[in-house]
């Protein structure tokens, strides 16, 4: 009954719009497919369940995660691939890779799950057993909002400190590394993430043998202007001067970057700041992320 009523719909409809445009039916309708109406084969079925279990759900990405970036300039000179690791809801390891057999950078931090900030970063560099090798230490007090920086010994007297940017404060030669812990926008339960303008501190460490080593760079803004599959944001602020900044591309469901073109770059060297996501590993992400590791000194010279 259902059936033959919409197609008797389709077709009185089809009459009038041929009548209308003084169109002849023929070249108007065309024939329903005879499956149109035939429900998906066990197969499809399962082919649909296993595309829904891939594709990650709202919420923030669970331990073990792994996101590998590449960050280049925007003509694609100068890429290093790097490594963003969730070890869990409150801690980030991060390695950045540029050539096999090369010195690599390999970054912690810990969280504040409440305010969203990191508490402590620990920069150093990554050693042939895979572990990390720690050279400098910035430490933020909520309380005061001061930054500390250590270079060396993590128990002497700072050797800078300074006033951390507006909350939540982010470090830009972390690559935005953050959002793969705090993702833009709300996620409520499980329904897809809220994504509102926000906005966010910024201070960079700056190594080319200037003082001070960590600057703080101000307030960005982030204002959404694509609201699609991927989230689309415009940023500008204080960090990127009066006619800078670009887009952050989001992901819908957890909130990490997906893509960035920034007129500031984060490392001495570089002209502008480009970030794309390669790939995404959830369930075999601490593999991929200890494999990562070993395969960057594996049978190098000493």
């Amino acid at each position: 009954m259902g059936r033959k009523f919409l197609l008797r719909t389709c077709l009185a409809l089809t009459a009038l719009l041929a009548a209308a445009f003084d169109e002849p039916q023929e070249k108007l309708y065309k024939p329903i497919p005879q499956d149109f109406f035939r429900a998906p084969s066990a197969e499809r079925l399962a082919e649909i369940r296993r595309e829904e279990a891939a594709r990650p759900k709202p919420g923030r990405n669970p331990d073990g995660t792994t996101l590998t970036y590449t960050r280049s300039n925007q003509n694609g000179t100068r890429s290093e691939r790097i490594y963003v690791h969730v070890i869990s809801a409150t801690e980030l390891h991060v390695a950045k890779m540029v050539e096999r057999c090369t010195d690599a950078a390999y970054v912690t931090a810990v969280f504040d799950r409440a305010t969203k900030e990191a508490t402590r970063l620990v920069g150093g560099r990554l050693k042939r057993d895979g572990t990390q090798d720690p050279q400098a230490f910035l430490d933020f007090d909520p309380k005061t909002r001061k930054l500390s920086i250590r270079l060396g010994d993590p128990k002497a007297a700072p050797n800078e400190t300074l006033a951390a940017p507006p909350a939540p404060w982010r470090m830009y030669d972390f690559d935005f590394a953050e959002f793969a812990l705090f993702g833009a926008g709300e996620a409520p339960g499980t329904t897809t993430r809220k994504f509102t303008d926000f906005s966010f501190g910024l201070v960079m460490a700056w190594p080319d043998g200037s003082s001070p080593l960590v600057r703080k760079l101000g307030r960005a803004r982030a204002e959404l202007i694509v609201h699609s599959k991927q989230p689309i944001f415009a940023v500008s602020g204080e960090p990127f001067g009066s006619g800078g900044g670009g887009v952050i591309k989001f992901d819908p469901n957890r909130g990490h970057v997906v893509e960035a073109d920034l007129s500031l770059p984060n490392h001495p060297g570089y002209e502008d700041f480009h970030l794309a996501l390669d790939a995404f590993n959830e369930k075999d992400g601490k593999q991929v992320w200890r494999d990562a590791l070993a395969a960057h000194w594996k049978d190098c010279p000493a």
